[in-house]
């Protein structure tokens, strides 16, 4: 809080209190019931010379030199000793009664009528007792605790008496206005019935002050008429109070006078009321609704999420660690390069060396080691060497070229077993490191989820709870986490009100968003705990028609559909090399790895090159190619990924768009580059994936964009069906490939 906002809560603070020292002082003339309420605020931990201050203030209103001497003697005494006791830190004890009498010894002997004046001074004394009990309700507030009822019962008659006292100062009407904004302010920040009880004991001083036990009926009627709008209308409920007093005053008759200037009372601090800032409403009721327990869970929980936050962090910086120390640590077997220097090192000093020929090569700058590199190379690649595989340039200069070829095929054959091993290492590292880099990616994915802490918005879940009661659904308990659309609404209610098709679209105009139920957790027979939370705009319709190759029994095509997340799914299309049962086995494959790393929450990279590296391990030719398709239905967008797939469609009313790839399929190197496309979409779109069976039967896209652009797009299985149907008869009835097509159709949302 900056320094000119303390101050003026300062000011207000202590003006407040002046206000209520008046009062008091004011209830029986030359009774200072003020020092109750000064002990008792000292004892709340008020500044004592402040305090102090405002309590010599209000003895103005005796207009008695002898009575403010006795507030000045109170004030010195108790203003020195409770500074004396903040300095040491402590706090007074039954020592306080040996104070009190001390404090009013000099008002009990100085002037006339001992024996009332003993009992003024045991009233205040005992009201002194009620005082402290009465303060400590806003010490119990400020920390968030709820109040007892013996101190509620002490404020409550404190109020009451300092309210006697300011009706005797400034009037019935002013304290008439007072009561008209706490009637109004308590059905905002308070629930049940303490609206009612705060009418009845503002009643009382009223009631007393003018004799007339009527105003009980009066402030009720208030009260009455204006809560009937307060879940609905500040305007309307003002209103209610300002009928209310019309209706007493001209109707009922329930005052002995009554001027018009006397109904300005009531209606000013109604208007106010009805049209002060939201905000302020906004933040008593986050002051007055704030549940310390429910705080706690919600620490708790926060403190838990963080803490595993951080060790997902950890686990995953591991991970990370060990990708970089297989890429740093170098394999204890040679590489194909360093292998190839070896041979031509050993071949040079076996043959070239013994060589009658030696220095006559040496005057010709022979033998080049590059050259030789150059050629033992071409002999590790073939795993033989022979004549037609050195230059020109080597064998006229080399006397005996067989006998080179000889040595290098020998070391070649020796280092055969040590190259494929190298390589194996080499492939075995790439796959553990992308494996390693995939789990900390995962890792990592998890812990930044787990990182977002959750804050209570109790008002927005008081607003929700009371507007479906309005609504007619009781419901036992409702809890918002996070904000946005991110936000999830957790409810716990009974079974029947769950299946209640009004109940979902209640709750969306209560909160402004279409929502759907992701959760439903049974409690018992009858109760059930339901999650909601905000609906994507849109949803997809599928249709997937397959038909194997002429002749063969398997199909070497395979498709997914798969929900990533909320909101978000998977479409593939794997396409086997060839067709049978292996093709099958290779496809199945492939989308089974696709989708768990897509599960698992990876991104593109990780999830194609961990595939591709796998693929690549086997020593067959698992090759398979691979059409994605990732839509994510709350940010209208798709990702195509397409390895060595034909082309796909995005097809609407307005027309039909290519989706192209130009990549080799996955499997076949160790480096994948796959073709990549991010497109909106919108409600009407149909997604088309397909074999290279269906595009080789068609001929050519301009074919197959004509079909689509006659097709029916409402069933996605139809179309399906008739793309497949199509291609076998362009093919004359006989299938010279698997056919396999994927149709999705995206549609406007429907809350469930």
């Amino acid at each position: 809080m900056n320094k000119n906002r303390l101050l003026l809560v300062n000011i207000l603070k202590y003006t407040v209190i002046l206000i209520c020292f008046l009062s008091l002082n004011s209830v029986i003339d030359g009774v200072f019931f003020a020092y109750s309420l000064y002990i008792g605020l000292l004892y709340a931990g008020f500044s004592p010379i402040a305090l102090s201050l405002m309590y010599l203030a209000s003895f103005l209103v005796f207009k008695s030199y002898q009575t403010l001497l006795f507030g000045l003697i109170h004030a010195i005494l108790f203003c020195g000793l409770f500074l004396l006791y903040k300095i040491k830190n402590q706090t007074p004890k039954l020592e306080i009664v040996l104070y009190f009498l001390a404090s009013v010894l000099p008002y009990v002997l100085f002037g006339e009528n001992l024996t009332q004046k003993l009992i003024y001074s045991a009233i205040i004394c005992l009201f002194s007792f009620i005082s402290t009990q009465a303060v400590s309700i806003l010490i119990t507030i400020k920390n968030r605790a709820k109040p007892e009822i013996f101190p509620a019962l002490c404020f409550s008659l404190i109020f009451v008496i300092t309210s006697v006292g300011f009706i005797n100062i400034f009037g019935v009407n002013a304290f008439k206005a007072f009561s008209v904004l706490a009637i109004l302010f308590s059905q905002i920040c308070f629930e049940k019935y303490t609206p009612y009880l705060i009418s009845g004991i503002l009643s009382a001083p009223l009631a007393i002050t003018q004799t007339a036990p009527e105003y009980f009926c009066i402030l009720f009627l208030w009260l009455m008429l204006s809560v009937i709008f307060a879940d609905k209308s500040r305007f309307f409920s003002a209103t209610g109070i300002i009928f209310a007093e019309f209706i007493s005053a001209y109707f009922l008759n329930v005052y002995p006078s009554y001027q018009p200037t006397d109904l300005l009372f009531v209606a000013i601090p109604a208007i106010i009321y009805a049209f002060l800032p939201g905000f302020i409403f906004k933040s008593i009721k986050e002051f007055l609704n704030l549940n310390p327990k429910e705080l706690l869970y919600y620490n708790y929980l926060n403190r838990t999420r963080t803490s595993l936050s951080q060790k997902l962090y950890e686990i995953s910086g591991v991970f990370f660690q060990m990708k970089s120390a297989l890429y740093e640590l170098k394999s204890s077997t040679l590489s194909r390069q360093e292998i190839t220097k070896k041979i031509t090192a050993e071949t040079i000093s076996n043959v070239c060396k013994g060589c009658t020929f030696y220095e006559r090569c040496q005057m010709k700058k022979q033998p080049n080691e590059e050259v030789f590199n150059s050629f033992i190379l071409i002999g590790l690649s073939k795993n033989r060497l022979t004549l037609f595989d050195l230059p020109r340039t080597f064998t006229e200069v080399c006397g005996y070229p067989n006998s080179i070829i000889f040595e290098v095929n020998r070391l070649i054959g020796e280092h055969l077993d040590i190259i494929k091993q190298s390589e194996d290492v080499l492939h075995s590292k790439q796959i553990v490191s992308t494996q390693t880099n995939s789990l900390g990616e995962i890792l990592k994915n998890l812990a930044f989820d787990f990182s977002k802490t959750f804050l209570p918005d109790k008002l927005a879940e008081k607003t929700l709870v009371e507007g479906l009661k309005r609504r007619g659904f009781f419901i036992s308990g409702a809890l918002i986490l996070g904000e946005g659309e991110y936000a999830e609404i957790h409810i716990f209610t009974n079974e029947k009100t769950f299946k209640n098709p009004r109940f979902l679209e209640a709750l969306s105009n209560i909160t402004g968003e279409k929502l759907s139920f992701f959760s439903i957790t049974p409690f018992n027979d009858d109760l059930i705990l339901v999650g909601a939370k905000k609906s994507p705009p849109l949803d997809a319709i599928f249709g997937i028609s397959s038909s194997p190759k002429t002749g063969s029994t398997y199909s070497g095509d395979t498709h997914s559909l798969i929900k990533i997340s909320e909101g978000k799914f998977l479409i593939g299309l794997s396409d086997g090399m060839g067709s049978g049962e292996n093709a099958r086995n290779v496809s199945t494959a492939t989308l089974n790895l696709i989708e768990s790393f897509y599960r698992a929450g990876l991104n593109h990279d990780l999830i194609l090159d961990s595939v591709n590296s796998i693929l690549t391990l086997s020593s067959s030719e698992n090759f398979s190619a691979v059409d994605l398709a990732v839509c994510d239905l709350y940010s209208r967008k798709c990702d195509f990924i397409k390895i060595g797939a034909p082309y796909g469609f995005v097809v609407n009313e307005t027309g039909v768009r290519f989706i192209e790839g130009a990549s080799l399929p996955i499997g076949i190197l160790d480096e994948l580059r796959p073709s990549f496309l991010e497109l909106p979409i919108s409600s009407g779109d149909v997604l088309v994936l397909m074999s290279d069976g269906i595009t080789d039967a068609f001929g050519s896209s301009v074919e197959i964009t004509e079909f689509l652009s006659r097709a029916k797009l409402k069933n996605p299985q139809n179309l399906a069906d008739s793309i497949v149907e199509t291609a076998i008869n362009l093919s004359g009835g006989k299938k010279c490939d698997d056919l396999s097509c994927v149709c999705v159709r995206l549609i406007d949302k429907i809350a469930v």
